[in-house]
C-alpha cells in the first residue's frame, strides 16, 4: 500500500527509518510541488487561447497526474509524522481507505507514464509530419485520448483487488507493469526522442534551410526532451533498487530514497512547463514584474519617508 513496508495494524512505515525525518521531507516535497502545480494549472487554465492547442491538453493532464500525487504525499507525511493512518476511525475503514489511496496511487503512476507517451508522439507529429499533426491531433481529439489514458488506467488497475482480497499493487507493478508501462514508456518515448532528434539535426544540416526555424523547432523538441529526461531522473532509483532487491535484501532506507526521488517529478515538471511553455511564460514574468516594481516603490517610498524625517 505505499513505498515503505507497513504495519499491518497501524498501516505505517516500520523498519529502521526515521519517520519524523522522512515525513518532514516528503511534506516539503509536497508542498513546493502542490504549489508549483497549482499556479502552473491556473496559469494554463487562464491562457484560454492556449487551448487550442493539443500540447496544452496533455501537459494540463501531467499537471493533473502532478497533484493527486502530491495529495498522495501530503497524507502518506502526515500519517508517518502521526504513527498511524489518518483517514478511517475504525481499522475496516483504515484498511479500505489505505487500499483506495494505492490504488489510486498506482492508476495516477500508469496515466502520468501513458500521458509521457502521448506527448512524445504529439512532439513527433508536429515536428516530423507538422501537416498530420494539424489535422490529427487537434484540441477535441487530444482530449479524448487524454481521457482514454485515465479511463484505461483505472481499468487495468483495478485487477490486483481480485488477488487474495487484498490490492497487491506491488507484484503486479512489477509483473503487468513493465509489460504496460516500461514498454509504452521506452519504445514509443525514446524512439521518438531519438528520431527526432536526428530528423531535426539532418534538418540543419540541409542548405538553404531557415536556421530560425530549426532553432524554434528545437525550442519546442526541448520541452519533451527536457521531461522525458527528468521523468527517467525520478523512476530510474526505484526500478534499479527494485533489481538489487531480487537478489538482496535492502534496508528501508533505500525505499525511501526511492520514493523521495520519484517525488522529485511533482517539482521538475511544473518548473519545466514554466521556462519551456510561452504562454506560461509571459503570465509568469508579468507577475515577477509587478512584484519587483512594488517592491522597489515601497522601498522608495519608505526611503524618502526616512530623509525626511531626517531633515525635520
Amino acid at each position: 500500500m505505499s513505498l515503505l513496508e507497513l504495519n499491518s495494524t497501524t498501516f505505517t512505515a516500520t523498519g529502521e527509518v526515521n519517520g519524523p525525518a522522512f515525513a518532514a521531507a516528503f511534506a516539503i516535497e509536497g508542498l513546493i510541488g502542490l504549489i508549483a502545480n497549482i499556479t502552473v494549472l491556473a496559469i494554463t487554465l487562464y491562457q484560454r487561447k492556449s487551448w487550442k492547442q493539443s500540447s496544452t491538453v496533455f501537459f494540463t493532464s501531467f499537471l493533473l497526474a502532478n497533484i493527486i500525487t502530491v495529495m498522495y504525499m501530503l497524507v502518506s507525511s502526515i500519517s508517518i509524522g502521526a504513527g498511524e493512518w489518518i483517514i478511517g476511525s475504525t481499522f475496516e475503514e483504515k484498511r479500505a481507505t489505505c487500499t483506495f489511496t494505492a490504488y489510486v496511487i498506482w492508476l495516477d503512476s500508469m496515466a502520468l507514464t501513458m500521458t509521457i507517451a502521448a506527448i512524445s508522439f504529439d512532439r513527433f507529429l508536429f515536428i516530423v509530419k507538422p501537416h498530420r499533426h494539424k489535422y490529427l491531433m487537434k484540441s477535441w481529439i487530444a482530449l479524448i485520448v487524454t481521457i482514454s489514458l485515465w479511463v484505461l488506467s483505472a481499468v487495468v488497475n483495478i485487477a490486483p483487488f481480485y488477488s487474495h482480497d487484498e490490492y497487491k499493487a506491488g507484484i503486479y507493478d512489477s509483473q503487468i507493469g513493465i509489460c504496460l508501462k516500461n514498454f509504452i514508456i521506452l519504445v514509443t518515448s525514446l524512439w521518438t526522442f531519438c528520431f527526432t532528434c536526428r530528423f531535426m539535426q539532418t534538418q540543419s544540416e540541409m542548405p538553404g534551410n531557415n536556421s530560425v526555424y530549426v532553432s524554434k523547432k528545437w525550442r519546442l523538441f526541448g520541452i519533451f526532451g527536457t521531461m522525458l529526461l527528468a521523468y527517467i531522473i525520478a523512476v530510474i532509483p526505484a526500478y534499479i533498487f527494485g533489481v538489487i532487491s531480487i537478489f538482496y535484501t535492502l534496508p528501508p532506507a533505500v525505499n525511501v530514497t526511492a520514493a523521495l526521488a520519484y517525488g522529485s517529478i511533482v517539482i521538475s515538471n511544473p518548473i519545466i512547463q514554466s521556462y519551456f511553455r510561452p504562454d506560461i511564460k509571459i503570465v509568469l514574468t508579468a507577475i515577477i514584474k509587478k512584484i519587483k516594481l512594488k517592491v522597489t516603490r515601497r522601498y522608495q517610498n519608505t526611503t524618502q519617508t526616512d530623509a525626511n524625517m531626517e531633515l525635520e
